[in-house]
């Protein structure tokens, strides 16, 4: 964000670097939200006075001038200081993944898993989603959107990722889900 406010210090070198093809810039999805999200702060926005539309223009800039790694976005559920639930957002191969929920076994069936996942349905917005949860619940799944799909419907990686699963002997076989993504209404 520095390089946006003082288009003359190390920052902004570096970013022309970058543009001149100097080296690569490597980022995931997660930090290309949060470079648009703090370009929003009012204190930030302030300095640089872009438009909504300049914003979104400087972070498809810089997402094409980068090469994209595989990113990995962690909501988590604490109590006094303690983990007591979490859940991973991670985009890969092009496709959003919500992977590895876990709660607290004493903290089960007392709402965290429902708030980890109302946290992780604002993070994933408008986007589609993809999850392999067991059966049973595909009705908690099912409260943010996603419902389940035939295999033939979802990235192959998905579909051997089940399949791995299911050799190494997961013990009851999980269904694939998908929260379809959302058009956005114009104006």
């Amino acid at each position: 964000m520095i390089a946006v406010i003082n288009n003359e210090g190390t920052p902004a070198q570096v970013l022309a670097a970058c543009r001149a093809g100097k080296f690569v810039l490597v980022v995931s999805e997660v930090i290309l939200e949060e470079v648009d999200r703090v370009l929003q702060y009012s204190k930030v926005a302030r300095f640089h006075q872009w438009s909504e539309e300049r914003r979104r223009t400087f972070v498809e800039d810089l997402a094409h001038m980068a090469k994209r790694t595989p990113g990995t976005r962690q909501v988590l559920a604490e109590e006094e200081g303690r983990i007591i639930g979490a859940l991973r957002l991670c985009q890969e191969q092009g496709t959003l993944v919500l992977r590895g929920m876990r709660v607290q076994k004493e903290w089960q069936r007392q709402g965290v898993g429902t708030r980890l996942l109302q946290v992780a349905n604002e993070r994933i917005g408008q986007r589609t989603c993809y999850c392999l949860p067991h059966p049973y619940l595909e009705g908690l799944y099912g409260r943010i959107g996603f419902e389940q799909v035939k295999p033939a419907s979802v990235p192959r990686f998905l579909r051997l990722r089940q399949v791995e699963y299911r050799e190494r002997g997961v013990e009851t076989l999980l269904i694939l889900m998908k929260k379809a993504s959302k058009p956005t209404r114009k104006r």
